[in-house]
Formats: structure tokens, C-alpha cells, sequence
């Protein structure tokens, strides 16, 4: 916590940037605030079968993003899930080839 002292002036807040090339040498503040997320890997899930997707995203992903990706890729999601027992995020796409 910091604060002002009478004769000193103000003491570093923590985070400053002298006070982060204190702490984490030459790499400064971004590189200890950055922190890796485990990545899951997208599954798609067609006809009862499940392949990969050739991404991976973090549990706390928006799933519209993931939809996104898919239908770059040309694929048509309409439900997009994450199962923890399988530690994967799991998209149900439509297969217009075995529909019809």
C-alpha cells in the first residue's frame, strides 16, 4: 500500500514501472501480468462422430467466437458446448451431405 510520507514525498505504488523493473528485470510490467490460459481443444460433433476442428479455445471463450471460426472454415454450427468430464469444447454442426 502506499502512501505519502511527510519528509520522503510519495512512496512507489506498486505496478509502477520503476517498481515492475525492480521486480522482473529487463521483461517490465506486460510480461509478469500475462498469464496463459489452458487451451481445450474444439471438437466437432456430426452424425454422431466427433474430429477435430484444428483449434483450440480457453474454457472461459465466448462461443460465438468459436462459431465464428467454424463457419470460416465453412462449417454450420448450431450448438456449441463445453463438457468438462471431456475437457473439450464440443460444436454440433449440421452435415447437409448425410441430411439429405
Amino acid at each position: 500500500m502506499w502512501m505519502a510520507d511527510a519528509d520522503a514525498g510519495f512512496r512507489e505504488r506498486p505496478g509502477t514501472r520503476e517498481t515492475c523493473k525492480r521486480w522482473s528485470g529487463r521483461r517490465g510490467c506486460a510480461a509478469r501480468r500475462v498469464m496463459s490460459h489452458r487451451r481445450y481443444p474444439v471438437l466437432i460433433e456430426s452424425a454422431g462422430a466427433r474430429k477435430r476442428a484444428g483449434f483450440s479455445a480457453a474454457a472461459g471463450e465466448q462461443p460465438f467466437r468459436i462459431t465464428m471460426k467454424l463457419r470460416e472454415k465453412g462449417y454450420h454450427p448450431y450448438r456449441v458446448r463445453f463438457d468438462a468430464s471431456a475437457e473439450a469444447w464440443i460444436v454440433s454442426v449440421i452435415d447437409w451431405k448425410s441430411a439429405a
